[in-house]
């Protein structure tokens, strides 16, 4: 569990949009996730302090496929193709660094 950048994310988002609307079925099979878990002392300790929350209007959470360079760069390339979440916190309509890697069941 960590802050991830934004870009990283907005990469696998994208790539989920692109398989989940696509027609590859294999990718889309592949990619299948029951859910998504956070640690509550992670997930805790980061709302407390994430030094966006005080102006905090919203959370998101939005779904994305890890790419292959997202998973390399995170160090988990066993996940590459896997769908994931992530939690943004949000400022009026700003994003913020979101945060990502909770745990991805089944593995």
């Amino acid at each position: 569990m960590a802050v991830v950048p934004s870009t990283l994310a907005h990469e696998c988002m994208d790539n989920f949009d692109s398989i989940v609307k696509g027609d590859d079925l294999g990718a889309i099979k592949a990619s299948f996730s029951n859910s998504v878990s956070f640690k509550t002392p992670e997930l805790s300790a980061w709302l407390k302090g994430n030094e966006y929350l005080e102006n905090t209007t919203s959370i998101r959470i939005s779904f994305g496929i890890y790419t292959e360079e997202a998973a390399t760069q995170l160090h988990i390339p066993h996940l590459a193709g896997r769908l994931t979440a992530f939690v943004w916190p949000m400022v009026a309509a700003e994003e913020k660094p979101p945060f990502n890697l909770g745990t991805i069941d089944p593995l």
